[in-house]
């Protein structure tokens, strides 16, 4: 018993790694029809952002245990991550079959209602989840979610608030408040809830990222450089082995790529910048190779992409390497908001002598 209360300490403060799943299996072993086992496990996985890996394995404890409802709201949150409208739709519809008045089910009806962009059913939905039960601290977060969605912002923070007051380990309401004060031009607030957030994921590269924007608005540029090399050498985005989760982390990587190569621009640090700027480039050319129809990449990631690629095809214009500045400034998207700047740039030298790019 000592050994489970250890793995469920562990989970709950969110110290998940392989070491602690190898541990829950072992468990597994000697009690292989325990339902929590299984739900540590997939909280696990559910931390470490092994979406796929969790999905599956909270889907198994449905089909053994359909009122089993304890994981209810994880399994919606995954669901609704990994946009599966079917199975949340499902699992919704199955939940309010089973018990219509547990706030688990309201919770997962909040999500179905999230992801099909219905956020002021949403908003009731999760209400209704904290009229059945007022310390329901994901169902605070998750309100606080959809306020930011709507833009009533004062409402956002009160969930927000209520949410980490009952519960201190929820690293997401933290985030949730960094950003609203970000947004309300308060960046020392801002900067207060991303560190306890990153006290309590020190893993997240993405939130290290949003603490580099907030210091850097600051004027606190070593600071802000050294929270970016921090989010880019943890690698920062889970450690889930799914193939879509490693291609997810190399591209949130590109972004933190760019955002310090920016950063060390803004201090007049050229070759800093354009060593970080052709990293951010090489490592886009290989996630758009690996990408494919049925996965398109995200837009936030293509801007960023042809961005990285103008940029740098301006800096090594600049350093007298044409042939190069060519073949960037080609690479470009003739469909961006970057192309008609890219085609400048080339017109730029229509005087020298074409060469081939060679690469």
């Amino acid at each position: 018993m000592a050994f489970i209360f250890s793995a469920h300490c562990r989970q709950e403060l969110h110290q998940s790694s392989t070491t602690l799943l190898s541990e829950i299996s072992q468990l597994q072993s000697v009690f292989p029809r325990s339902l929590f086992l299984q739900g540590q496990r997939a909280l696990v996985s559910y931390r470490m952002k092994d979406f796929h890996t969790a999905n599956t394995l909270f889907s198994q404890m449905l089909i053994s245990s359909p009122y089993h409802l304890d994981f209810l709201p994880h399994h919606s949150n995954i669901l609704h991550t990994l946009g599966s409208h079917p199975q949340l739709a499902f699992l919704t519809h199955l939940s309010t079959s089973i018990s219509r008045y547990r706030p688990e089910t309201h919770v997962a009806m909040g999500n179905y209602y999230s992801l099909t962009s219905r956020h002021s059913s949403a908003i009731q939905a999760f209400r209704l989840a904290l009229q059945l039960d007022r310390n329901f601290t994901a169902a605070w977060t998750l309100l606080g979610h959809e306020y930011y969605k709507v833009k009533n912002t004062h409402a956002e923070i009160s969930a927000y608030r209520r949410a980490a007051e009952g519960d201190c380990k929820d690293y997401r309401a933290l985030v949730g408040l960094g950003v609203v004060y970000e947004g309300f031009e308060k960046p020392m607030l801002s900067l207060h809830y991303y560190r306890r957030a990153l006290a309590l994921r020190p893993d997240n590269g993405e939130v290290w990222g949003m603490m580099a924007g907030c210091l850097g608005s600051m004027g606190r540029v070593p600071q802000a450089i050294e929270a970016l090399k921090k989010g880019i050498s943890c690698g920062g985005y889970g450690n889930g082995k799914n193939q879509n989760n490693e291609l997810g982390n190399r591209r949130k990587r590109i972004e933190l790529f760019f955002q310090l190569a920016n950063v060390y621009e803004e201090v007049q640090e050229r070759m800093e910048a354009t060593k970080y700027l052709e990293i951010c480039v090489e490592e886009s050319d290989e996630v758009a190779g690996s990408g494919n129809m049925d996965a398109p990449l995200p837009t936030a990631t293509v801007l960023v992409i042809n961005r990285s690629r103008l940029l740098l095809a301006r800096w090594t214009a600049e350093a007298g390497d044409d042939k190069r500045a060519r073949y960037l400034a080609r690479k470009v998207d003739q469909g961006s908001a970057f192309a008609e700047e890219a085609r400048d740039l080339l017109r730029s030298f229509a005087g020298t002598e074409d060469a081939d790019d060679g690469e």
